[in-house]
């Protein structure tokens, strides 16, 4: 007697259909990595697709994108990489457990691959601003790539990473969270060498539980650091980050004339001028005036408490102005 006798057709087919899952067999992340190098366009979104790109089918709690992953084919990508079984039916399509762990764990991958420095900026308030500063100092010198606009979660941060090429000789990578431990997972997947946290606010309080939780997630990139010898950037004159930032090697900023890098009035005239060890950078106000785009006093703190200027002495680069 057949399985027909006892089993309706349906009941025959779900059968099949686990035996098939059984009988998978995923790629490992390093034959993912191989293709990924010769396709290095990563999309999440059928509305971007490149051609020859990988299209990730990531889930979400109102979406699913194994649905869409024939219609990124269809636009150009070559290949799908889906969690679902049912849609897989050819060799372009990546069959794994889990699509958005399978994409951190690329990204990392790729990391690992690079031979950079890793920036990395977290913080409530001020991140991308403080991001852009930093990139546009160290782009003087350097071939920098940084986040494009706020793609910093547990998503961004890995397609952000996955963008980062050979020809970069430095990164800033900008880090956000929505609860504890999201930070910590973002930097052993990113791997910064250097870090600033901007400041610990309560705009953002949900999923952290008050602003404990706040100073805890954001803590997490100087514990990282910490733990792997990083540098850190500190504002001098915070003194939460002053004391959380004891015991890393760091180098202080700010207004506090006992930082490595101070703000201090000009002796001569009222204007603004910048403490660097032995080094003075001046500003005069007669010749800030002239700027296209005027620079204030403020403008000269703003950029002390975001670390650009700060970051890009470190890195070597000079700062000069007429005076």
């Amino acid at each position: 007697m057949g399985l027909k006798a006892f089993l309706s057709e349906d009941e025959i087919i779900n059968i099949t259909f686990v035996i098939q899952i059984f009988m998978i067999k995923y790629p490992k992340i390093k034959e993912l990595n191989e293709i990924f190098r010769k396709n290095p366009f990563i999309s999440t979104d059928t509305r971007n697709i490149k051609k020859d790109s990988i299209f990730f089918a990531l889930k979400g709690d109102k979406f699913d994108g194994n649905s869409f992953a024939k219609q990124a084919l269809d636009k150009g990508a070559k290949y799908a990489v889906v969690s679902d079984p049912k849609c897989a039916p050819d060799t372009r399509y990546i069959l794994v457990k889990d699509t958005l762990k399978t994409l951190q764990d690329l990204a990392y991958i790729h990391r690992r691959n690079l031979k950079i420095p890793i920036v990395a900026i977290c913080g409530s308030n001020g991140k991308t601003t403080t991001k852009e500063l930093i990139r546009s100092v160290l782009s003087q010198k350097y071939n920098v790539f940084s986040t494009h606009g706020n793609l910093n979660n547990h998503i961004g941060v890995p397609l952000s990473l996955l963008q980062i090429n050979k020809k970069h000789q430095i990164a800033v990578v900008e880090i956000g969270a929505n609860h504890i431990g999201e930070t910590k997972k973002l930097c052993e997947i990113a791997e910064p060498v250097i870090g600033l946290i901007t400041n610990n606010g309560e705009d953002h309080l949900a999923g952290f539980g008050g602003i404990k939780g706040v100073i805890k997630a954001n803590n997490e990139l100087y514990q990282f650091l910490r733990k792997n010898r990083g540098l850190v950037f500190v504002n001098q004159d915070d003194r939460l980050l002053s004391k959380l930032s004891k015991g890393i090697n760091r180098f202080t900023y700010g207004q506090d004339k006992k930082a490595d890098v101070s703000l201090v009035p000009s002796k001569l005239i009222p204007n603004i001028e910048i403490l660097v060890g032995k080094n003075r950078i001046k500003f005069v106000e007669s010749r800030i005036s002239e700027i296209k785009e005027a620079i204030t006093k403020q403008d000269i703190k703003d950029l002390l408490n975001d670390g650009a200027i700060i970051i890009s002495d470190k890195k070597g680069i000079e700062i000069s102005t007429n005076t």
